[in-house]
């Protein structure tokens, strides 16, 4: 550029449409989120539905309807393959995320399942409820194994012990004890 000589700006090109490249939409309302092991999805309750959320990405990647009550708890597989939610109609709902079919429902307590957790292997859920009680069922048979009673108030969480080989229940609730 020699001296004296004005710069000119760029001509810039103004476009009147627009493609949407991707949209933000809620996908959680409230209560427990739950994660799989490998952390590469999350099953987050929205009202009536359950989103299934690529944690890297932020996308919600499925999308599970519900029974037209709102989700009180959903748990997801360590592999990512099953999730089950649980809604204050009091039924329980199995999912398989590779089919996003429904595999089974059932209700189990009197009032709506506050919390449910998975054995480290994927073979025994548990369902603690508003009614004071926990219940294990067989993932793979679909039936009660266990029911529990003791808490004096609401049950509000519960966790397998971690080693597949110790068959050992925590849960804890709103009346201060933890239980084994």
């Amino acid at each position: 550029m020699e001296a004296g000589q004005k710069r000119k700006a760029p001509s810039a090109t103004l476009r009147s449409e627009y493609e949407i490249a991707s949209k933000l939409k809620p996908f959680y309302t409230g209560g427990r989120v739950s994660v799989s092991r490998s952390k590469k999805l999350a099953a987050c309750a929205c009202g009536e539905e359950v989103y299934i959320v690529c944690h890297a990405t932020g996308r919600v990647v499925t999308t599970i309807p519900g029974d037209s009550a709102l989700v009180t708890s959903v748990c997801i597989s360590e592999d990512a393959t099953v999730v089950f939610i649980a809604s204050r109609s009091l039924q329980c709902s199995q999912w398989d995320l590779e089919t996003q079919t429904c595999t089974r429902r059932f209700k189990g307590h009197k009032a709506p399942v506050l919390h449910m957790s998975l054995d480290s292997q994927g073979l025994y859920l548990c369902t603690a409820g508003s009614d004071n009680q926990v219940k294990v069922w067989d993932v793979q048979e679909g039936y009660l194994t266990h029911s529990f009673k003791g808490h004096e108030g609401v049950v509000l969480f519960s966790v397998f012990h971690p080693h597949p080989k110790k068959c050992q229940l925590y849960t804890c609730g709103d009346d201060t004890a933890v239980r084994v």
